[in-house]
C-alpha cells in the first residue's frame, strides 16, 4: 500500500504536466461517452477544462510547483541561502555587498546579463567575496513565458557570455524571470545544461517598499534551510538588510558562508 502511493507520488512529481493532460483527456473522454444527459455532460467538461487550466497557470507563473521542470528550492543545511535578482545596480548592489561582508555571509546574485555589462566591478567584487554569479537572463523580457526555445536559449546564452567575459566563469545556476515556466523554457534549461534555482521564501520586495515593514515580513516567516528570493536592484532591501541579518545572528539563524555554497553548487 505504502510503495503504491510512494509510487504515485514520484509520477506525479516527475509527470505533472502530463499526469494533468491525461486527466483533462480522461474527463472528456468518459463525459462523451459514458454520460447521457447534456447538461451533466458539459458540466463535467467544463469543470475538467476548468481545474485543468488553474493547474497549468501554477505551473507557468508558480516556480515553485515544479510543473515543467524540477528546480531546487531548499538549500541543503541548517542554514539560509540569501538569494538576489535584477541587479548589479550601481547603488544598492554595493551597499548590500557592504552588509554581507560585514557579517561574513555569501549569497547568490542571479545577474541580468546587460547590468553585468555596465557594471564589471560589482560582478568581479561578488566573486572576490566568495558570492556565487547566477544567469537571469540578458534583458530579463517582461513576456519571457511568450519567447520561443531558441530565443530563451539565446536570454541564457549572453547572459552567460556577458558574465564570463568578466569573471572567467561560465555561471551553472540560473532563474527564470518572473518565475515563469514552460515547456520552451524548460527544453532550454536542460539543453542548456544550467541548474534552475528557485525559492521557498519570497520576501515580496517588489512590493513592500516600507524597510521596516520588509524586515518584518521575512523574519516572521524565515526558517532554517530556506532559499529567500530578494532583488539588490531595490533600494528597499538594501535599506533593510544589515538590520535583518544582525536579527536573524540574534535569533541562531546563520546563512550561508562562501565554504557552503562551493561546495552546495557542486
Amino acid at each position: 500500500m505504502f510503495a503504491a502511493i510512494n509510487w504515485v507520488r514520484y509520477c506525479y512529481k516527475k509527470m505533472k504536466h502530463r499526469i494533468n493532460i491525461l486527466f483533462l483527456t480522461v474527463v472528456w473522454f468518459v463525459s462523451a461517452l459514458f454520460v447521457l444527459d447534456e447538461q451533466v455532460k458539459w458540466t463535467i467538461a467544463i469543470t475538467g477544462s476548468i481545474v485543468f487550466f488553474l493547474v497549468l497557470s501554477a505551473g507557468v507563473f508558480h516556480f515553485p510547483f515544479n510543473y515543467f521542470m524540477k528546480a531546487t528550492h531548499r538549500f541543503s543545511s541548517d542554514r539560509v541561502l540569501l538569494t538576489f535578482d535584477d541587479g548589479p545596480n550601481d547603488h544598492s548592489t554595493a551597499q548590500i555587498l557592504d552588509a554581507l561582508k560585514e557579517h561574513q555571509i555569501a549569497a547568490v546574485f542571479f545577474v541580468i546579463g546587460e547590468k553585468a555589462k555596465a557594471h564589471p566591478e560589482l560582478i568581479q567584487r561578488m566573486v572576490n567575496e566568495g558570492h556565487l554569479i547566477g544567469n537571469h537572463t540578458y534583458s530579463h523580457p517582461p513576456l519571457f513565458a511568450m519567447l520561443s526555445q531558441r530565443k530563451v536559449s539565446e536570454e541564457i546564452n549572453h547572459c552567460t557570455a556577458a558574465v564570463s567575459a568578466i569573471t572567467k566563469r561560465k555561471p551553472v545556476m540560473f532563474r527564470p524571470p518572473i518565475g515563469y515556466t514552460n515547456p520552451n523554457i524548460a527544453r532550454a534549461v536542460k539543453e542548456l545544461h544550467v541548474r534552475p534555482i528557485g525559492w521557498s521564501l519570497r520576501s515580496f520586495d517588489t512590493v513592500i517598499k516600507d524597510p521596516v515593514a520588509l524586515r518584518k515580513r521575512i523574519e516572521k516567516s524565515i526558517r532554517p534551510g530556506m532559499i529567500v528570493l530578494l532583488h539588490d536592484s531595490l533600494p528597499q532591501t538594501a535599506a533593510m538588510l544589515p538590520e535583518l541579518l544582525a536579527s536573524l545572528r540574534q535569533k541562531g539563524i546563520t546563512c550561508a558562508t562562501a565554504e557552503e555554497l562551493k561546495q552546495w553548487q557542486s
